[in-house]
Parts: C-alpha cells; sequence; structure tokens
C-alpha cells in the first residue's frame, strides 16, 4: 500500500510538472469574456486566443500590444501602442513575442454573460493547446 501510494503521489508531481513547463512562457493576467490580458514569461511564439467554457471556445479578433517587441513571421514589427486584427487573420502565421511583452486580446464574439473558464493558447497552427487558469 505504501509504494502504491508513493508511485501515486510521484505520478501526479510528474504531471503538474508537465502542465506548469505548459504555461511557464504565458501568465494570465486579467480575462473576462470580452478581453484577456496576458504577460509573455519567456521569448515564445503565439498564434491564437481563445477562451474557453465546457466544448465552447471563442478566438480573438484583435489584439494590443501594451508593453514589449511583437514581430510577424513576415518580419513586421508590432509596436507598444499599437492594435491590430490577430495576425492569422492574415495569414502571416504566428506572432514572436519577446519576455516581458503585455498583450490584450479582445473582439472575442463570446454571448454576453458568457463567462471563461480557461483561457486556451495555440503557439503554432498545429500546436497542442496551452490550457491557462483566470487568474
Amino acid at each position: 500500500m505504501k509504494k502504491k501510494l508513493i508511485l501515486m503521489a510521484g505520478m501526479l508531481a510528474l504531471a503538474l510538472t508537465f502542465v506548469n513547463a505548459q504555461s511557464s512562457d504565458f501568465q494570465v493576467l486579467s480575462a473576462s469574456g470580452k478581453e484577456v490580458k496576458i504577460k509573455v514569461i519567456n521569448d515564445t511564439k503565439l498564434y491564437s486566443v481563445a477562451l474557453a467554457a465546457g466544448s465552447q471556445t471563442y478566438e480573438a479578433g484583435a489584439l494590443a500590444n501594451e508593453k514589449g517587441d511583437v514581430r510577424w513571421a513576415n518580419g513586421s514589427r508590432f509596436w507598444a501602442g499599437s492594435s491590430l486584427p490577430m495576425p492569422k487573420e492574415f495569414g502571416v502565421g504566428a506572432m514572436q513575442l519577446t519576455a516581458d511583452s503585455e498583450i490584450v486580446f479582445s473582439e472575442f464574439g463570446a454571448p454576453d454573460g458568457f463567462t471563461p473558464e480557461q483561457i486556451m493558447i495555440l503557439t503554432e497552427p498545429e500546436a497542442k493547446p496551452i490550457y491557462l487558469r483566470k487568474p
């Protein structure tokens, strides 16, 4: 029995380490049914952000760069203070974000009263989704 308990505790620790590793590049600063503010912890890519609750997801249609350097895959720069539609709308691929950037995502198209349970992030079009908890 003691060995089973130790094994189960070890597996839980491993699972928690995997979840934390996936979310180590992003921190959700605020989230509602209308906008999400994310801080970038490490240089990383970002393709899309969505609000998620159960089987419902609503993708962001616009972003505003509040702080930091954002580059699109085609080399264009997106300076702090700029607002634009999401890059995937233009077919330019994932954005490259630098550490300490702060981005606000909006225009989710979620119905009034929608309360997100998690924030879903894709770093590339075919990447495994990263789910972050609301603060």
